[in-house]
């Protein structure tokens, strides 16, 4: 089950990068809260969860897609580059994670 989630996971954060890569951020935060907030949001409020190594990225694409306060005020976080950034490490993490499925 864990391996599974973890291919679940990647595949479900591909599609809302994909959504924000080609500048859609409104249906990338539309399936994002919808979908994927819900089913995945309390994986990361486990102590135990095979997650874990996703936690970065998953905080930054819900400051990126949801907090306005943060988009007004400049924070880093907000800016477009340091998603792409975060999701970059995020993808070297997954292929060590699910190394030698």
């Amino acid at each position: 089950m864990d391996k599974e989630i973890l291919y679940e996971f990647n595949r479900d954060i591909s599609k809302v990068m994909e959504y924000i890569t080609s500048g859609r951020e409104l249906e990338a935060r539309h399936i994002f809260n919808t979908r994927y907030h819900k089913k995945y949001d309390r994986y990361f409020r486990e102590t135990d969860t095979p997650l874990e190594f996703a936690t970065e990225m998953w905080r930054a694409l819900d400051i990126y897609l949801n907090s306005e306060p943060a988009r007004i005020l400049g924070d880093v976080s907000t800016d477009k580059k340091y998603i792409l950034s975060v999701y970059a490490d995020y993808q070297k993490d997954f292929k060590k994670e699910t190394a030698g499925s």
